[in-house]
C-alpha cells in the first residue's frame, strides 16, 4: 500500500515536472568584497514538492548545495583581491521528494557575471522638467539652472559614506562634495560632466567610481513674430503671404501651424517640420470675410512655444467706396469752418475800433461777367483768398490806429 501511494506521487511529480522550468537573475553589486546575490526561481510548485539547488563558481572554485521550495537566493562575497573580469556561476536544479532526487528541472545551466574594481553608476540631470527622455536626451538649455545628480550602484545602501568631486570639461567645481550639483551654462557648446566618488562600507570596504555625462547646450527660442505685424488685413480671394520669424534660439527649429476660424480650436502637431532657417512661410487663400487665427507650435531641442495670431479678412472694394464718399465731404466741411472762422474774426476786430469803411464799386462789366463764369471751386478759392487779404488789411488798419492813439497820448503828456 505504501509503495503504491509513493508510485502514484512520483508519477504525478513527473507529469508536473514537464511544465516546470527555472530562471536565474543577479542582484546587487559587481564589486569584489561586496555581497553578490543570485536568485533562482522555479516556475511553479505544489506541496510537498521541494527542490535541490547545486551551485559552483570559478572565482574561488567552490561548490554548495541548498534545498528550498520554488525559490532560493545565493549570496557570495568574493575576496577583494580577486582580479576584475568575467566569471561564471553554474546552476543545477532537481525535483526531490524528501531527500530523494526524482528528476532534473529544465533551465539555464549557468550565468556569467562581471567583477569590477570600481563601482558603477550614472549622471542624470533635471532642468525645468527637461529630463533625459527620448525627445530631449543630453540637451540642456542655456541661461537656466541645471541640477546634475550622480547615482551609484549601491542597491541596498551597503556603502554608508560616499563623497563626490565634480568636474566640467576637466575643471573641478569647488565646494561641491555631495551627489548633486547646480550649475548654469551660458554658451552653446558640448560639456562633459564628470563626478568622481569614494564609497566606504560599514565593514571599511572602500571603492572608487567615476560617472560621466556629455550634454549639448542650446539657446532657448525666445518668441515668434510676424515681421513686426501683430494683426493682418488681407483682401478677400487673395493669397496671404507672411513670414514667421524665430527670435533667438539655437538651430535647428521645428514648427507646425494651421489657420482656424475659432480661437478655441487646439492645434495638433503630430509631424512637426524641421528647419535650419530663421523663419518659415505661411501661405493661405481666404474666400470669406471674418476673423481667423493663425495657430503655431514651434521650438528647438530645449524649448516649446505656442502662439495664436489674429487675421482680419476684409473686402477692400467696399471699404474703398466708403472712403471716396466720406473724404470729400469732410474736406468741404473743414474748408467752410475755416472760412467762417476767418470772417467772424475780422468782423469782431473791426467792431472794436468802430472803423468806418467806404464801399466803392469799381468793377467793370467784364470782371462781373468773368466772375459769373467761374466754377464752384474757383469761387471758393477766390473767396478764401479775399478773406485772407481783408484780414491782413484789417490788421494793418488796427495797427495804424494804435500808433495814432499812442502819438496823441504823447502830445498830451508833452
Amino acid at each position: 500500500m505504501y509503495f503504491h501511494a509513493l508510485a502514484l506521487i512520483i508519477f504525478n511529480f513527473i507529469d508536473l515536472s514537464h511544465a516546470m522550468y527555472y530562471t536565474i537573475s543577479k542582484d546587487a553589486y559587481n564589486i569584489a568584497g561586496a555581497p553578490m546575490q543570485f536568485n533562482i526561481t522555479v516556475s511553479e510548485s505544489a506541496s510537498p514538492i521541494s527542490f535541490k539547488f547545486e551551485f559552483s563558481e570559478n572565482v574561488t572554485n567552490s561548490s554548495s548545495t541548498a534545498y528550498d521550495q520554488l525559490r532560493t537566493t545565493k549570496d557570495f562575497i568574493f575576496p577583494q583581491a580577486v582580479q576584475p573580469g568575467i566569471y561564471r556561476l553554474n546552476v543545477k536544479v532537481f525535483l526531490v521528494f524528501n531527500i530523494i532526487v526524482l528528476m532534473k528541472v529544465d533551465g539555464p545551466s549557468y550565468i556569467d557575471f562581471e567583477i569590477k574594481d570600481k563601482m558603477g553608476g550614472k549622471v542624470k540631470y533635471d532642468q525645468n522638467n527637461l529630463r533625459q527622455t527620448a525627445y530631449s536626451q543630453s540637451y540642456v538649455s542655456c541661461y537656466n539652472p541645471i541640477t546634475f545628480k550622480s547615482e551609484i550602484d549601491d542597491f541596498h545602501n551597503y556603502f554608508a559614506n560616499v563623497t563626490y568631486d565634480w568636474y566640467i570639461n576637466g575643471t573641478i567645481i569647488p565646494n561641491v562634495t555631495d551627489n548633486q550639483m547646480n550649475y548654469t551654462i551660458n554658451s552653446e557648446d558640448k560639456f562633459n560632466i564628470t563626478t568622481v566618488f569614494n564609497a566606504t562600507s560599514m565593514n571599511n570596504l572602500t571603492v572608487t567610481g567615476r560617472n560621466e555625462l556629455m550634454v549639448t547646450a542650446f539657446k532657448p527660442l525666445v518668441s515668434l513674430n510676424l515681421t513686426g505685424i501683430p494683426n493682418i488685413s488681407w483682401k478677400r480671394n487673395k493669397e496671404l503671404k507672411i513670414y514667421v520669424n524665430f527670435v533667438n534660439g539655437t538651430k535647428p527649429f521645428w514648427q507646425c501651424h494651421d489657420i482656424y476660424s475659432d480661437d478655441k480650436t487646439k492645434l495638433s502637431c503630430n509631424e512637426p517640420e524641421e528647419t535650419k532657417l530663421d523663419y518659415f512661410k505661411v501661405f493661405k487663400r481666404f474666400s470669406h470675410n471674418g476673423t481667423y487665427y493663425l495657430k503655431i507650435k514651434a521650438g528647438n531641442m530645449v524649448t516649446k512655444l505656442e502662439k495664436s495670431f489674429p487675421i482680419s479678412v476684409i473686402d477692400f472694394e467696399k471699404k474703398s467706396a466708403k472712403i471716396f464718399i466720406i473724404m470729400p465731404t469732410v474736406a468741404v466741411i473743414l474748408i467752410f469752418v475755416i472760412l467762417l472762422s476767418g470772417v467772424l474774426y475780422v468782423l469782431s476786430r473791426r467792431s472794436k475800433f468802430r472803423t468806418e469803411v467806404a464801399d466803392f464799386n469799381f468793377e467793370i462789366k467784364s470782371q462781373v461777367d468773368a466772375l459769373s463764369e467761374e466754377t464752384f471751386f474757383q469761387r471758393l478759392k477766390s473767396t478764401f483768398r479775399n478773406s485772407i487779404r481783408n484780414l491782413f488789411k484789417c490788421n494793418q488798419e488796427i495797427r495804424f490806429r494804435q500808433l495814432n492813439n499812442m502819438n496823441s497820448i504823447e502830445e498830451i503828456d508833452a
